[in-house]
């Protein structure tokens, strides 16, 4: 080891590079930090002045799978690449990272400005063929060990679920007894609100009219707190459209035991190009485990998948359903009355250059093309049908189309529509 370490490393920096993946461990898991910050003593007796030693410890209690979220490493790596470092001490190569591509990076960035790789079993010159290959194989391992726990632990829960014996937080309207069997929840309040909602969708078919008639009866809703000073607690309050979704999706509702409804997905961030973990929901048929019948519900497993469909038939944003159910035409959307919350409810929807798809409000809209009349107010519309759908066609061609005014009004007078000349010159401020 002392023969690899020259005195142009010595007259470089020694990074001593620490992590632990969860704040859990930092916590409990002391010996393993301790020794991690003594490897600064072993950077002394190599020759390194106390001055000339740096220790990166703001990655502690998080996780080596990528270096998107791990500012310290990155800030090894901006050193290592400015030639600025000697060598890079670490407990193990597991320490470094549990990525092959920023492990295989760092190996390469260290191979090419002449740092060293220190661990607890040797030194290690990266430039050297055989050194990095025995790196390499370190960075291998480390990864293939973290896949191998995790493949240990999720066969443990699957196989548990298998038997029923596999506990998890369970949604709102039930509860554990005594011999760990899932019952309703014995509050006749809880069960009240559960078994309104359910009603309710069953007499509207959509998510949202539950939500309103929930608002509008001002009926609260509970959810259960998981762990801190609120743990087990109910808090009450207003129902939202996410968790209408999430209760009438959720099988348990139809007394079914299941495991497997989700997944974890690597995904490519659009922001900064970072990989992150993405729970993704799996279809039905790829659920792992699923026991009907296994304790008392609120629906039936019948009522539930008609529940599935209706979803299915309510989506408009979908590459198949988008808007395929709107009314285009009919006398009954200008009957009396129904014209203002016709036209204040209408929206523009746009595929932009990049998901997901923009939603504009017309009565938005026109508050910001006509000046005057708003139709904030349905009570005060004074905007009459011809206006409004001019409006609603100028900013359709105007802002997304990109079609000037010329083409525009050229394109109404050939249809024989031609605006008045007051909606005209209201136009002409937006317009080029």
């Amino acid at each position: 080891m002392i023969s690899k370490i020259q005195n142009h490393h010595r007259e470089k920096s020694a990074y001593i590079y620490l992590r632990q993946s969860t704040m859990g461990q930092v916590r409990h898991h002391q010996e393993s930090t301790e020794r991690q910050y003594a490897l600064k003593e072993r950077a002394l007796e190599l020759g390194w002045t106390p001055g000339m030693i740096r220790v990166i410890d703001s990655d502690l209690g998080i996780s080596g799978t990528q270096m998107g979220n791990r500012q310290g490493f990155r800030t090894l790596v901006a050193e290592v690449s400015l030639k600025q470092v000697g060598a890079v001490f670490a407990l193990e190569a597991s320490r470094l990272s549990r990525s092959n591509t920023d492990w295989h990076r760092l190996i390469e960035l260290c191979s090419i400005t002449d740092t060293l790789i220190i661990d607890e079993d040797g030194c290690y010159n990266p430039a050297d063929f055989n050194d990095q290959l025995l790196l390499g194989l370190k960075g291998t391992m480390s990864q293939a060990e973290l896949h191998f726990l995790r493949t240990r632990l999720l066969g443990g829960k699957t196989n548990k679920a298998k038997k029923e014996k596999l506990r998890f937080p369970l949604p709102v309207g039930f509860c554990y007894d005594e011999e760990d069997n899932i019952v309703l929840d014995p509050d006749e309040e809880v069960r009240g609100v559960v078994e309104l909602l359910f009603s309710t969708f069953r007499q509207t078919g959509s998510a949202y009219s539950v939500v309103h008639k929930f608002a509008k009866s001002n009926i609260k809703f509970p959810k259960r707190s998981y762990g801190g000073i609120w743990n087990g607690r109910l808090i009450w309050g207003q129902l939202t459209h996410g968790r209408v979704l999430g209760i009438l999706k959720n099988p348990s509702y139809a007394g079914v035991y299941v495991y497997g409804r989700y997944k974890y997905a690597k995904k490519k961030k659009l922001s900064d190009g970072n990989i992150a973990n993405k729970v993704e929901r799996m279809p039905m048929d790829s659920w792992q485990v699923t026991i009907k019948d296994h304790h008392k519900g609120y629906i039936s497993w019948d009522e539930f998948l008609d529940n599935q469909k209706i979803f299915v038939q309510n989506q408009t944003n979908g590459e198949e359903t988008l808007l395929s159910g709107s009314a285009r035409e009919g006398l009954a959307l200008l009957g009396q009355g129904g014209l203002p919350q016709l036209i204040a409810h209408l929206s523009i929807r746009v595929a932009a250059d990049t998901p997901p798809l923009l939603s504009y409000p017309l009565a938005s809209l026109c508050n910001r093309v006509l000046p005057s009349p708003k139709i904030d107010r349905l009570g005060q519309w004074k905007l009459n049908f011809y206006e409004a759908t001019f409006t609603f066609t100028l900013v359709t061609t105007r802002i997304f189309a990109r079609q000037s005014y010329t083409d525009f009004v050229d394109g109404l007078q050939k249809a024989m529509f031609p605006p008045p000349p007051a909606i005209q010159a209201t136009w002409l401020w937006l317009l080029p």
